[in-house]
């Protein structure tokens, strides 16, 4: 389970990235949702992967979800709905474990590689 944990929390990274890296001018409100959903996901992910290591990305994840909100045009309701959302699946992502199960998880995903390579994954997604 925790190798499965570690590879969803890279795909939805790599999914957030795909999904938000060549926006359109206009979007439909259904692509929209669609794409807030995925960064709910992925950054709900990735900042609880940071929490549980005490790795903060949270300085890197503010600036895309800024490009990201400018790109998708998403007026300050929706950008106050998404992080509400993300601060959630932040806190639930690794919040039903034990103390004993954050610590198992944290010996099996808290690694530098894992650290490298989620900073590499974050430093990729663009919205140009």
């Amino acid at each position: 389970m925790n190798e499965r944990r570690t590879f969803s929390c890279a795909a939805a990274v790599v999914l957030f990235a795909a999904c938000i890296s060549n926006p359109m001018p206009v979007r439909a409100d259904d692509e929209t949702d669609g794409m807030i959903e995925t960064a709910v996901a992925a950054v709900g992910e990735v900042l609880a992967m940071g929490d549980l290591c005490d790795w903060n990305f949270s300085g890197k994840v503010d600036r895309l979800l800024q490009d990201g909100a400018k790109a998708l045009q998403l007026s300050a309701g929706q950008q106050k709905d998404m992080r509400a959302r993300i601060a959630e699946a932040r806190r639930e992502t690794f919040g039903h474990f034990s103390a004993s199960g954050q610590a198992r998880l944290r010996a099996d995903i808290c690694k530098p590689e894992e650290r490298v390579r989620l900073e590499t994954m974050i430093g990729r997604i663009s919205f140009e």
